[in-house]
């Protein structure tokens, strides 16, 4: 049991790629570059497509 709550701890820390996309944004161009990345439409569920 102490391995299986280990594992799902290490897997809760992992990034995911829109944290990894924001990160690598943000370092490339800039804070700002960075802060539009999270709001752009293609990173989020806004255009209904929820497959």
């Amino acid at each position: 049991m102490f391995s299986f709550i280990v594992v799902v701890f290490l897997l809760f820390l992992v990034p995911g790629p829109a944290v990894i996309i924001t990160i690598s944004q943000t370092i490339k161009s800039g804070r700002t570059n960075g802060i539009m990345t999270d709001f752009s439409p293609s990173n989020s569920r806004i255009d209904g497509d929820m497959n």
